[in-house]
């Protein structure tokens, strides 16, 4: 009798076990996040939408926009909480939209924003938005669209032109180094020797750009430039604040990168 009963206590917690992990487990129908780069596109209704680019390679990766009819906000997803970020849920952390005035591009860079949102079950798996102030519901319908070749309507016209890089390379000539983002190609002229090099900018305003320049001629590349600037116009970018190996500190106090045609 001793035996049966031990025998349907261990069954009793084995089933209890079971059904609190299963209820207790993200659906696997619920996705972590995209499985491809794309725009999150969030509808409320008609007229008011929000678009949110995912595309790990681009300067705009979980930036994106709130269209409100004929007033647009600028909108960006806090990512430090991946893996939760995308699939929330039961034991996730709630992930956080940010909303800014695109007028004011200080605030995009100082992290001022006017309005925080949640998402109730992370951002691929929610069916409504909630204030955080007000706690406000506002449902969403969540759709991916593939078309990324747009910019959002909040990013300055000298940023996009800047940044075109179609029949064209980005050159700095006191320091003798150049670089086509077309052809992927570069190089950095040090006393009669060519180095390889791969540049990549940072940023989402023309007053906060940030250049990196590195050496591909070995096995690994290496960061030989850091550079943090702005764009004069919209063919030049401007730093006074530099580091890096190619020359010897406070030696160099400018570099203009100067985007011509081929």
């Amino acid at each position: 009798m001793k035996r049966i009963k031990s025998t349907f206590i261990v069954l009793s917690l084995i089933i209890f076990i079971f059904i609190f992990s299963s209820c207790h487990q993200t659906p696997p129908e619920d996705l972590e996040m995209p499985h491809e780069n794309c725009v999150m596109v969030y509808t409320i209704s008609e007229n008011e939408y929000i678009r949110i680019l995912y595309n790990i390679n681009s300067p705009f990766h979980l930036w994106g926009e709130w269209v409100k009819g004929d007033k647009t906000e600028a909108v960006y997803l806090e990512h430090y909480l991946k893996p939760s970020t995308f699939a929330g849920g039961d034991g996730g952390l709630i992930c956080n939209m940010k909303v800014f005035d695109p007028a004011e591009t200080s605030h995009l860079l100082s992290n001022t924003y006017n309005h925080t949102y949640s998402f109730e079950k992370g951002a691929m798996n929610s069916s409504y938005l909630i204030n955080s102030q007000t706690e406000e519901k506002i449902p969403i319908t969540l759709s991916m669209d593939k078309n990324l070749d747009f910019y959002f309507s909040w990013v300055s016209q000298i940023y996009i032109h800047f940044f075109n890089t179609d029949n064209t390379i980005y050159k700095e000539e006191t320091q003798n180094f150049w670089y086509d983002f077309a052809l992927q190609q570069g190089e950095w002229t040090v006393n009669g020797t060519a180095i390889p090099i791969r540049m990549e900018f940072a940023g989402v305003t023309p007053t906060n750009v940030t250049l990196r320049v590195y050496d591909i001629s070995g096995e690994q590349e290496k960061e030989i430039l850091l550079a943090y600037g702005a764009l004069a116009n919209d063919s030049t970018f401007v730093s006074q604040d530099l580091s890096g190996t190619m020359f010897y500190e406070g030696t160099v106090t400018e570099i203009k990168i100067v985007k011509q045609t081929k």
